[in-house]
């Protein structure tokens, strides 16, 4: 059985399928040295006329992620445990890989958690599992949920464990970025900057985890109609019809003479 997919499903696979072009037009800007390929907005005409060419006759990446059938149904199971962070904390994985792939790897671009700054090519594998997660985590699976949770638990312990790191590479970014426009990076900025990436560093893998660890709500009223019949307009089977209707015999005859 399956039900039709919630708008915000609907929309999930519109981001994911325009993440996933994205990300790889950047990629054949990064290795064709083309002005073409570079990300601009006139690339949104030719990815909606792609998008929707190949949702008619086949499917997308992002609606055979969530999997959205050609009638725009998933399954009931997955439906009945649907929910906001279901598709939101998936998607934000998603974005988050495809930057770590992305991304040059070029020294001081590349943030010193997970040994991402010791060992650039460590930057695919990270990327990848990123998204090879999202994808299973959307479509329900619990070994998702599982390595997911480890991953961010091992992100939390390598934060703590770089702080020093970190601070070293927020005061360098920002000196840098401020001598390139011509200004000085003030010691509150340096201050400042240091506790917001401390704050998005500790709190994005921890609310992560909260939600990976919370059993996923269910949708009573779906499961109360999973229980009833898909499709109402069909005919009854005969020995379901009912048999309290005024037989021939029991009407009352004509009058004669």
């Amino acid at each position: 059985m399956s039900y039709p997919a919630s708008p915000r499903r609907l929309l999930a696979a519109w981001l994911i399928d325009l993440l996933f072009f994205w990300t790889v037009l950047i990629g054949l800007s990064q290795l064709v040295s083309s002005p073409y390929f570079q990300p601009h907005w006139v690339w949104l005409a030719p990815f909606y006329v792609l998008r929707h060419f190949l949702a008619a006759i086949s499917t997308t990446p992002g609606l055979s992620t969530l999997s959205i059938d050609m009638h725009d149904k998933v399954p009931a199971a997955i439906a009945i445990n649907e929910d906001l962070f279901s598709i939101g904390l998936p998607l934000v994985m998603m974005v988050l890989g495809s930057i770590v792939l992305v991304s040059p790897a070029t020294p001081g671009s590349i943030l010193p958690v997970m040994g991402l700054d010791g060992d650039p090519s460590s930057k695919p594998f990270v990327g990848f599992f990123l998204i090879g997660a999202a994808v299973a985590l959307l479509r329900q699976l619990m070994l998702a949920r599982i390595l997911s949770a480890i991953f961010f638990a091992l992100a939390l312990v390598s934060v703590a464990a770089n702080l020093s790191a970190l601070d070293a590479y927020v005061t360098d970014m920002l000196v840098t970025n401020r001598v390139a426009d011509g200004f000085i990076a003030q010691p509150e900025d340096v201050a400042t900057m240091q506790w917001l990436l401390r704050i998005v560093l500790f709190g994005v893998p921890a609310l992560s985890l909260i939600i990976l660890l919370t059993p996923a709500a269910k949708r009573e009223e779906l499961a109360d109609l999973a229980n009833e019949p898909s499709d109402q307009s069909l005919p009854r089977p005969f020995h379901q019809i009912p048999t309290d209707r005024r037989h021939y015999g029991d009407l009352p005859g004509r009058m004669h003479g």
